[in-house]
């Protein structure tokens, strides 16, 4: 239940970090100065600025899924960053190949988030179980009188 709700939590972000930037203001990952590829083009043109929103926000979640990832305490954390990474660079290659962009980023999108929520979790059990453990000396804190 907690995972679902973590999961749910992050959707809502999702939807409303896509929405957040006005098509003026909206900017991808990466520099449309220097885009090359059919995508790139098209993201850059995007009047809507949906597909810039998308793109940026995939790279946030990927970018923070890489950093929990790599304080985490998985025994096969190496070899999770390195599928991360194919994967991610599958999907930009084949990215090219899809009819509708915005479909794509949001699947990548929701798997990414997925993927981030079974980190955190694992993070946050590691955190929980040395906070049960700790033993604390009370008689060292205190009491603060009302002001």
């Amino acid at each position: 239940m907690q995972k679902f709700l973590m999961v749910l939590g992050i959707c809502v972000t999702l939807s409303v970090g896509i929405n957040a930037q006005s098509p003026e203001e909206a900017k991808p990952s990466f520099d449309c100065a220097k885009a090359t590829t059919e995508v790139e083009k098209i993201i850059c043109n995007d009047e809507s600025g949906k597909l810039q929103n998308l793109d940026r926000y995939m790279g946030e979640v990927y970018t923070q899924l890489r950093k929990e990832l790599k304080i985490s305490k998985f025994p096969n954390k190496e070899q999770r960053l390195k599928d991360l990474l194919e994967s991610q660079r599958a999907f930009i290659k084949h990215l090219n190949e899809v009819r509708f962009i915005g479909d794509a980023y949001e699947e990548r999108i929701i798997y990414l988030l997925k993927l981030l929520g079974e980190v955190l979790d694992s993070n946050n059990k590691e955190l929980c179980e040395y906070a049960r453990r700790y033993k604390s000396d009370w008689s060292k804190w205190q009491k603060v009188p009302p002001s």
